[in-house]
C-alpha cells in the first residue's frame, strides 16, 4: 500500500492538475474581459486557520485550503456597500461552525478486490475543518471568473474533491452559491441544508407561537416589534426581506427585540391581538405594554419600521387617549391647552370638578 506521505502527494497533486485546466480553460474568457486581470494561479501550503476564523483568500491559498478542506468562500468588493455589511454577518457564520465538520470522500486510500477478482481502489470518508474566507474579486478578477462570479458578494460552497469535474479537471462554474437574504442566520440555514450540518444561529426574526407570544411581548426591558403574516400573503413574501433588514438593523441591540407570528397555524393570538391586515405591524414598547402599537405609515419600508421602532411617541400619544375614558380626551386637550377651558366640556356638562378629578389621576 502506499505510504500516507504518498497518498498525500498524489491528492496534492490532482489538485494541481485539475488548476492547471481551469487555467486553460478560463485564460481566454479573462482575457477578453480584462487584460489586466491576467494572474498566475498557484498552489500554497495550506496551515488551516483557528476554527470559527475568517481569512482573506488570494488564489494561492484557495487552492491550497481545497486540497484538503470544504470552503465557503465570499466573493466581495471594497465599494459595495452590501459586502461591506454583510462580511460582519459572514464572520458570524464562520464563528458559528468553529465546531463543525465536513464530511468527504478521499479516493485512493486503499486497495480491495473487484467484482472480477482484481485489485481496486477504495474510496474513504473522513471529516475536516471546514474553511471560511473572502476574496476581493476586484483583485482577483480571473479567480472570480474561474466560478462564475457576477456579482457581490457571492457566497460560493467549494466542496473538497467535488468543486471541479474529475475527468476533465474544470472548475463546476457557477460554483453552488447561497442566494438568500445576507444576514447570518439565513447563510448557517442553507450550509446546513447543503452539508448535513445541524449549527444553530440565533434568528434574526424569532418566530412566535400562540403559547410564547404573550410573554415575549410583555418583556418590560425591551422594546418589541412583531410582524402578523400569513405564507399565502403576496405582499407578506414581498415584505419578508425588508423585514428581515429590520431584524438585522437591531440585531446588536439588546433593548430591542424582532419577531413574527404565522397567523394560521395561531389563530388565537391573532384574535386577541386584533388582527385585521396582512402584513401587520405592532410595537410592544417599554413603558406600554398594554396593547400594541400599530404602524400605520405610508410606506412599509425598512428605514419608516426602523423610525417607528425608535420614535413611537406620535403613536403612544395616541394610544393614550384611545385609552381614556369617555370623555377624558376633552379634558386631557383641555388641560393642555390645546382646547380653551370649557369650550367642549362645558357643551356636555362636564363640570370644573371633573377636570380636578381627572388632573389628579391624569
Amino acid at each position: 500500500l502506499p505510504s500516507m506521505t504518498t497518498r498525500r502527494r498524489y491528492t496534492a497533486l490532482a489538485a494541481a492538475l485539475a488548476l492547471l485546466s481551469i487555467i486553460a480553460s478560463s485564460s481566454s474568457f479573462v482575457a477578453a474581459q480584462d487584460a489586466s486581470t491576467e494572474e498566475e494561479f498557484t498552489t500554497a501550503e495550506f496551515i488551516a486557520p483557528a476554527p470559527g476564523s475568517l481569512m482573506n483568500f488570494d488564489p494561492s491559498t484557495l487552492f491550497g485550503a481545497l486540497v484538503n478542506h470544504t470552503v465557503v468562500v465570499a466573493f466581495t468588493v471594497e465599494w459595495c456597500a452590501l459586502c461591506k455589511g454583510y462580511v460582519p454577518e459572514f464572520e458570524r457564520v464562520a464563528a458559528a461552525f468553529a465546531n463543525a465538520t465536513a464530511v468527504h470522500t478521499v479516493d485512493g486510500t486503499g486497495t480491495g478486490i473487484d467484482d472480477e477478482g482484481g485489485t481496486s481502489s477504495i474510496s474513504t470518508e473522513r471529516r475536516s475543518q471546514i474553511i471560511f474566507g473572502t476574496v476581493d474579486a476586484d483583485a482577483h478578477k480571473r479567480l472570480a471568473a474561474t466560478f462564475g462570479v457576477t456579482n457581490a458578494p457571492y457566497v460560493a460552497l467549494l466542496r473538497h474533491n467535488e468543486w471541479y469535474d474529475k475527468p476533465t479537471g474544470i472548475s463546476h462554474a457557477p460554483a453552488p452559491r447561497y442566494a438568500g437574504f445576507l444576514g447570518a442566520s439565513p447563510t448557517v440555514q442553507w450550509l446546513n441544508s447543503q452539508l448535513g450540518t445541524d449549527v444553530e444561529s440565533e434568528p434574526i426574526v424569532k418566530d412566535l407561537v400562540d403559547d410564547d407570544i404573550e410573554a415575549y411581548v410583555t418583556d418590560r426591558d425591551a422594546d418589541v416589534l412583531v410582524e402578523f403574516y400569513a405564507p399565502w400573503c403576496g405582499h407578506c413574501k414581498k415584505f419578508a426581506p425588508f423585514y428581515h433588514e429590520v431584524g438585522q438593523h437591531f440585531n446588536a441591540d439588546p433593548s430591542v427585540k424582532v419577531a413574527r407570528l404565522n397567523v394560521d397555524d395561531n389563530r388565537e393570538a391573532a384574535a386577541k391581538y386584533q388582527v385585521t391586515g396582512l402584513p401587520s405591524l405592532q410595537l410592544f414598547p417599554r413603558g406600554y405594554k398594554k396593547r400594541g402599537l400599530h404602524f400605520r405609515g405610508t410606506e412599509l419600508t425598512p428605514a419608516n419600521v426602523i423610525s417607528f421602532v425608535k420614535s413611537p411617541q406620535v403613536y403612544l400619544v395616541e394610544a393614550a387617549v384611545t385609552d381614556m375614558r369617555e370623555w377624558d380626551c376633552v379634558l386631557w386637550l383641555e388641560s393642555r391647552g390645546v382646547l380653551t377651558r370649557g369650550s367642549v366640556s362645558a357643551f356636555f356638562g362636564l363640570t370644573a370638578e371633573h377636570l380636578l378629578a381627572f388632573e389628579s389621576v391624569a
